[in-house]
């Protein structure tokens, strides 16, 4: 038997067969804090919460596919496996990797429809979709709404209609749409609105304008989305927006991108720019600005970045984050034990710096 969630069919899951994979992930021992010579920490019980997991529907594939085409093509999974998503899946490589909760995000390129009132509308369309999946499997899954952030009177009609109406865990922009980052006085009126409710805001990466037609070999997604979440921290702090909404809480993704690989260079523009060091919050440097923020572990499985991460953040701001579907769940969980040092670490990381994030999670 199928349920039908706006466009999608969505088969029914027997609340017997989540406990009994939820017990199965819980009868996993920890054997010391690390097995054998490769150092992989085994929880007690696997509980991941996924901060970082993609979903679309057919509307939403259809009104932006020519812009994911220009940002996404080329990626390595086939785009049948990125544009074909649906709830089975992402429940299935959830049960597998032992994944409790994803927090849904609308899939790049987000809002991209031909007008405002398109944007408008497939805002809402998406919202509603979202919220829809979470009620329909208690604990599997919270969302991220999204914003037509240009959009000043739709973006506050959608925050309003999103967190009152359809109780979202928080809020999905891109690094940058077109030529405007993240922070842009421009969106000053959403952010006041944002940081007067506290709200947690996933900021995703984009290909900006100026780097969509570049004569390079790559797809533009796999280097330019790093650097240009680097812009959009950059752009947030010098625009004098972290220190004016100081209560938004921020998630950056993979791990923040080239941010940490650069600090000298973030350091010293406050001193060549006085004038933009005065727009840091008070009493704060860039890096103490940059460590307060939290980032996601997605595309940082390897031993190098995840070193950076450990070493330039505080591990509470730290969340685990697997890109779903352009990532798989299984091979990263696999790869973040081996990194850990502790089965401490492992729980901040895995959980609990999220459930900190996102009390009813607990």
């Amino acid at each position: 038997m199928t349920q039908s969630i706006s466009g999608h069919s969505c088969s029914s899951i027997r609340r017997r067969n989540f406990l009994s994979g939820a017990a199965a992930f819980g009868a996993m021992t920890l054997s010391g804090s690390a097995l054998g010579a490769d150092n992989v920490v085994t929880p007690k019980r696997t509980r991941y919460i996924d901060v970082h997991h993609h979903f679309m529907t057919p509307r939403s594939v259809e009104e932006t596919r020519d812009r994911f085409m220009v940002e996404v093509t080329g990626m390595e999974r086939p785009q049948s496996a990125i544009l074909e998503w649906t709830v089975e899946k992402s429940l299935a490589e959830m049960d597998k990797a032992g994944v409790e909760t994803a927090m849904l995000s609308l899939n790049s390129p987000g809002l991209f429809a031909k007008t405002q009132g398109g944007n408008r509308a497939l805002a809402r369309h998406v919202n509603e979709y979202a919220a829809r999946v979470q009620a329909d499997y208690p604990g599997r899954f919270g969302h991220f709404a999204s914003l037509p952030l240009a959009d000043t009177e739709g973006a506050l009609r959608e925050v309003a209609h999103a967190l009152d109406a359809l109780k979202a865990d928080g809020f999905v922009v891109r690094t940058s749409d077109e030529d405007r980052w993240h922070g842009d006085p421009s969106y000053w009126p959403v952010y006041e609105e944002l940081n007067r409710r506290k709200a947690v805001l996933f900021v995703h990466p984009a290909s900006a304008l100026c780097c969509q037609k570049m004569n390079v070999a790559h797809p533009p997604a796999l280097i330019e989305y790093p650097f240009d979440t680097t812009r959009a921290i950059m752009n947030w702090i010098f625009s004098g927006a972290a220190a004016k909404f100081p209560d938004i809480r921020l998630i950056y993704t993979h791990g923040g991108g080239s941010t940490l690989m650069v600090q000298d260079r973030l350091e010293a523009v406050a001193r060549i720019r006085p004038d933009l060091g005065e727009r840091l919050p008070q009493g704060k440097d860039v890096m103490e600005v940059i460590r307060s923020h939290f980032y996601d572990t997605a595309l940082v499985y390897n031993k190098t970045a995840f070193a950076a991460m450990r070493e330039g953040l505080p591990l509470s701001q730290i969340l685990y984050g697997s890109d779903v579907p352009y990532r798989q769940m299984g091979p990263e969980v696999a790869a973040l034990r081996q990194l850990v040092s502790s089965a401490e670490e492992f729980r901040a990381i895995e959980r609990d710096n999220a459930v900190a994030l996102f009390p009813r999670l607990g």
